[in-house]
């Protein structure tokens, strides 16, 4: 039996944040993909991702839907498919910057 792990809440700034490669729920196609790579193949079909910006401008992250993140040396690898994921994607950062000028 797996032993518990006790969850820790922190704020980590959003360039600390890393893609996990080897994230199984995405069925190997990221492994051995470097950030850019994992982030293209993220906004692309199936996954659509850049699709969630206007969800997230319109509604704001949920602070309920905290990311679930493992430490990687000083940075922290997105363990769960979730915005977290978008948060990562430097085209998305981009992005909601621009939406936010407007």
């Amino acid at each position: 039996m797996a032993k518990p792990i006790e969850a820790q809440y922190d704020k980590i700034p959003v360039r600390d944040l890393r893609f996990d490669p080897e994230n199984p729920r995405l069925g190997g196609a990221t492994k051995r993909k470097d950030q850019e790579q994992i982030q293209k193949y993220l906004e692309g079909p199936p996954h659509y991702a850049l699709d969630l910006i206007g969800s997230i401008v319109e509604n704001g992250f949920l602070p309920y839907e905290p990311l679930i993140v493992r430490k990687a040396g000083g940075k922290f690898v997105v363990i769960e498919v979730t915005a977290g994921w978008l948060l990562c994607s430097r085209s998305f950062r981009t992005t909601l910057k621009g939406i936010r000028r407007r």
